[in-house]
């Protein structure tokens, strides 16, 4: 069995239309730039996260589907932000094939390499913009509560439709044309080497320089810069609100009224007064003060849980992405290893954040985390309960 290491390929590589081979009979090897140890490692690890991410993402939308307790706003968006993860999921499945196995030559149909491009490219942008929003959603919340009561479920819908054909647009649309299925002379043209069978043609290199200055910088580095620069507002607003509301004045009244009650008590006689309405009213108030106050903090966490996560996997893609511009003419040995290895690592680092959202969102909703436990319990019973009945039915028609 041939390694993956080396493989000998023509001087003047040529496609075989009849059958959809490589011709690679040649006296010149081309040294791949990763071994086989990385092909199984990555496969291995991609697959794990594969299999993760998708039973995790299933069971949270199914939960935040199914849970009355879970129809909100907030949960609306982390909806969505699942339905992203599990497309990722399925794209890294092409994603592996056009890295390893199809990297000389992307053997299957062209579609799938445009597909994954575009899928690709979709899911990054929708989940930047998502994420952004959810910010925005909490910053509202925090900062103006009464409006934030006016958004209702058709802007909620509208929001995340607009998020998904914007994406769409710009995203799926231009990569799918952008790329193609190519063979590449890695002999007499080492600039390419370091490429993928499938990659950008050539025809559209000129529009994709300009493209993807202008798209990154809208779909990715801006949304990041929000994300962050939000995050940090409403630090500090919580920060500043310590005390939220007009707590200060309630402990306040509540404090005077009651010396107030109770110097007016000691006056006139011994018998125990009961507690003035105010003070009951401003403990009323009080109490609704600090279950927002609970809220916030809860919503704060949350949404730096989620930018955690959108950090671990997009500073990594950000840097590889600034990488392969700076150096797009360059290739030897070396080079091609090591960007072969960054495009692996960056990618997986993705993987690792998408995966890591289920978590998150159960990690920082305790009401969240209760319907997911309720969900799987509920699950094993009904197992456990087939598998008894179907012990139980086998048992009977043996006797």
């Amino acid at each position: 069995m041939t390694s993956l290491d080396t493989v000998q390929v023509t001087s003047e590589p040529t496609l075989i239309a009849t059958t959809g081979t490589y011709n690679k009979t040649s006296a010149m090897t081309y040294v791949f730039p990763f071994t086989d140890a990385w092909v199984i490692a990555s496969t291995c690890i991609l697959a794990v996260f594969f299999v993760f991410g998708l039973t995790a993402n299933a069971i949270t939308m199914a939960v935040i589907h199914t849970s009355p307790r879970l129809k909100n706003r907030y949960y609306t968006f982390l909806f969505s932000m699942c339905i992203s993860d599990i497309v990722s999921a399925f794209d890294s499945i092409l994603f592996l094939y056009r890295r390893t196995w199809g990297f000389l030559y992307f053997a299957w149909p062209e579609f799938f390499c445009r597909l994954y491009w575009g899928l690709d490219l979709w899911t990054t942008f929708a989940t930047a913009l998502h994420i952004l929003s959810f910010a925005i959603l909490r910053l509202i919340g925090v900062r103006w509560p009464t409006k934030f009561q006016r958004i209702s479920s058709l802007h909620m819908k509208l929001w995340i439709g607009t998020i998904w054909t914007i994406t769409f647009l710009i995203g799926f649309i231009p990569h799918f044309l952008f790329n193609t299925v190519k063979v590449i002379d890695r002999e007499n043209d080492p600039s390419a080497a370091r490429w993928a069978s499938c990659s950008l043609s050539n025809y559209w290199f000129a529009i994709w320089q300009i493209y993807v200055q202008i798209a990154y910088a809208f779909m990715i580095y801006l949304p990041a810069a929000g994300i962050l620069s939000i995050s940090i507002t409403i630090a500090v607003l919580l920060r500043k609100h310590r005390i939220p509301g007009e707590t200060v004045h309630m402990k306040t009244t509540i404090s005077s009224v009651t010396d107030a009650t109770t110097s007016n008590a000691a006056s006139t006689s011994w018998t125990p007064v009961k507690p003035a309405a105010k003070v009951v009213k401003a403990n009323a108030r009080m109490t609704a003060a600090e279950r927002r106050w609970n809220k916030d903090k809860q919503a704060i966490y949350q949404l730096f849980l989620i930018v955690t996560s959108f950090l671990i996997g997009y500073v990594p893609l950000t840097a590889f992405h600034f990488y392969t511009g700076f150096t797009i003419d360059q290739s030897n040995a070396e080079i091609n290893a090591f960007d072969w290895r960054f495009a692996i690592v960056q990618y997986i680092m993705l993987r690792f954040s998408e995966c890591l959202n289920p978590i998150f969102y159960n990690l920082a909703s305790k009401k969240m985390r209760s319907e997911t436990f309720k969900m799987i319990k509920k699950a094993f019973r009904t197992s456990h309960t087939m598998e008894t009945h179907r012990t139980s039915k086998g048992t009977s028609s043996g006797v």
